[in-house]
């Protein structure tokens, strides 16, 4: 019994080192290639998952409280308080060091990079407004997708930290639009 659950552990670090190096042979790519043309794009692009642009979005968007989609808003509000909850737990228990950026960067909220808070609220966001208006999925997936790229891109993020942030996102709207209907 002792021995199967070594032989779990070490099947699991085997993985988690998998993880580690793809995630570190991507960022490495990235710093490689870099464009200044697209640095500049996507580190403008980026800001679409700020908090404080989404903070200002809720804001505003509750004044229209009586427009029948203002469940959506409630819906991305309760979302935004569930992630940031359970991403803050996951980054202080699990402490992963960000990639290094290729300039200083404004200091963020944390220094935690698992999993990322940007790419957990462009899925969220595109889930739950994807939910509501079918004919909109397309170009709202294609706006997270950018969001979460460019996180990697520019080195804020590693890709394993985008992939658990997004279907932490997706998760999350699938629930919330089922519970808060």
């Amino acid at each position: 019994m002792l021995q199967k659950m070594i032989e779990k552990m070490v099947e699991k670090s085997v993985l988690l080192n998998r993880i580690m190096l793809i995630d570190e042979s991507v960022s490495v790519f990235m710093e490689k290639n870099e464009n200044p043309w697209c640095s500049k794009i996507l580190g403008s692009l980026t800001h679409i998952g700020d908090g404080p642009v989404w903070i200002l979005f809720y804001f505003c968007a509750l004044f229209y409280h009586n427009h029948p989609f203002i469940i959506v808003v409630y819906q991305l509000i309760a979302g935004e308080i569930l992630g940031l909850l359970i991403i803050i737990v996951i980054r202080y228990v699990v402490k992963r060091a960000r990639p290094q950026p290729r300039k200083s960067s404004i200091i963020h909220w944390n220094n935690y990079s698992f999993p990322s808070q940007h790419a957990y609220r462009v899925a969220l966001a595109a889930t739950i407004a994807g939910l509501w208006c079918a004919e909109l999925t397309p170009a709202l997936f294609f706006v997270a997708a950018i969001v979460s790229f460019s996180r990697i891109y520019l080195l804020k993020h590693y890709l394993s930290d985008v992939i658990a942030g997004a279907s932490g996102g997706l998760v999350c709207a699938l629930i919330l639009y089922n519970l808060l209907l």
